[in-house]
């Protein structure tokens, strides 16, 4: 499968925008606002790109959504990873932000 540009561009915003534990009901709302936006630009692109033909636009929406859950499992693998260089220092990573980002946002306040 390739992607275009916008496609995998707007799939990184997909990503970006995916909530994270700990995020107040106002963050929550405003992740899934912009998520939804992101996503309806998607798919008006490739109904675009698939000249307005529904049952193409629904193949080519379901087969870029499956390269978006490989995206998250990729993110999810390197945060793990990251979170274990700076909880034991390897790497000398230890530092105030890569604590906050990868080691204490987990931590309920």
């Amino acid at each position: 499968m390739k992607l275009t540009l916008i496609e995998y561009s707007l799939l990184r915003l997909l990503l970006f925008l995916t909530p994270v534990p700990g995020l107040s009901p106002q963050g929550k709302k405003i992740i899934k606002n912009a998520s939804k936006f992101y996503r309806e630009i998607l798919v008006s692109q490739i109904l675009k790109t698939t000249n307005n033909s529904i049952y193409k636009a629904m193949e080519r929406m379901g087969t870029v959504m499956k390269f978006l859950y490989v995206m998250e499992e990729a993110k999810c693998y390197t945060d793990q990873n990251f979170s274990v260089m700076t909880l034991f220092n390897i790497a000398d990573v230890k530092g105030e932000l890569p604590y906050e980002v990868h080691i204490r946002k987990g931590l309920k306040n």
